[in-house]
């Protein structure tokens, strides 16, 4: 198990610079933290930053919404507290998502967690590296293994809520160079049962043709698109809907969401896709994943969990018309449960 409460009783203060949010230095009472890098993000979003913790590497994430640190706080001790082997899934499952260190309000009013630091590149800028001919195989085993991710929440009956590219972290396992991923950001998740939820967080690329509807969601199929949407951003470099590359400018720019609005209803109503084919991919398992994630009515998308079990050992296993993982990958991908 990764998570572990802490006792906090080496009180070191530390200097924050929460940017454009407040215009001033916040200082912030944190046990056992010194601040070693911060960042400067937008007004309203959560201040972060590189930090030693109780002497050792750690990342540190402050909210001043203490609702959106309590969700974050709340998932995070549900996945590590959790056990996995109760849905027939290895413990090894929670390695799959970023430890939690420690938590605490401070006196300014902001709520802080304390995670662990996490070496990788998150899963956009991961892909950009990979030999071509390896994508196939590259990307079929971090698609199983975020199958196997949020199948576990899932069972929890929590979900994630944002999945995107910027949202997982990959590294190379330092014995067998095959790719890991952790899952982070769970400010966005839900503990939803068996009950329909209005979304409280998600990216702009990623979202659904449901959600935009006024009506409550089935979010554990929200994931699922998201996730869809992931692996296709990995595979082509842009999301399916939502964001395009503009020559004009050479940068990628936000569509309009009126525009975006009706695009997905478009969606929704005829089942019909707007994106192009992926031509970057052979391997046809794969694609089928992609395209079942993307189901445009929600009613014909498949839970995660519910996901047809051969499609995953053919994704695990690699097929004809894609590259097989290596022997050290289908190691790992055969110890979880499908």
């Amino acid at each position: 198990m990764r998570f572990s409460s802490v006792s906090f009783t080496t009180v070191i203060l530390a200097v924050l610079w929460l940017g454009e949010f407040a215009h001033a230095n916040i200082e912030l009472d944190i046990p056992g933290v010194i601040v070693e890098d911060s960042s400067t993000n937008r007004p309203g979003q959560a201040q972060t930053a590189l930090v030693k913790y109780q002497g050792n590497p750690a990342f540190l994430k402050c909210h001043t919404d203490k609702e959106a640190y309590k969700i974050e706080h709340d998932a995070l001790v549900r996945i590590h507290r959790g056990d996995p082997r109760r849905y027939g899934m290895p413990s090894k499952v929670k390695n799959m998502f970023v430890a939690l260190k420690g938590s605490v309000q401070t006196r300014k009013g902001t709520h802080c967690l304390v995670m662990e630091r996490l070496e990788g590149d998150n899963l956009t800028e991961y892909v950009k590296k990979v030999d071509p001919k390896k994508k196939d195989a590259i990307l079929s085993s971090i698609s199983v293994q975020l199958i196997t991710a949020l199948k576990y929440i899932h069972r929890l009956g929590w979900v994630h809520g944002d999945i995107k590219p910027d949202n997982i972290i990959v590294h190379d396992d330092a014995q067998t160079g095959e790719p890991r991923v952790t899952i982070i950001d769970f400010d966005a998740s839900q503990q939803v049962g068996n009950d329909l939820k209005h979304r409280i967080g998600g990216t702009q690329g990623y979202e659904s043709p449901e959600e935009f509807s006024p009506n409550p969601l089935d979010q554990y199929k929200r994931d699922s698109w998201m996730l869809g949407a992931t692996i296709y951003s990995a595979a082509v470099g842009l999301p399916p809907y939502g964001i395009s590359h503009s020559s004009r400018t050479g940068k990628d720019e936000l569509w309009n969401r009126g525009y975006l609005k009706n695009a997905m209803a478009h969606v929704a109503r005829t089942g019909e896709h707007l994106f192009p084919r992926i031509k970057t991919l052979e391997n046809s398992s794969l694609l089928k994943l992609i395209n079942m994630l993307l189901e445009p009515k929600v009613e014909s998308r498949p839970a995660i969990r519910k996901l047809d079990t051969q499609l995953i050992n053919d994704l695990a296993g690699g097929n004809t018309n894609g590259t097989p993982l290596t022997r050290a990958g289908n190691k790992f991908l055969s110890m979880m449960s499908f």
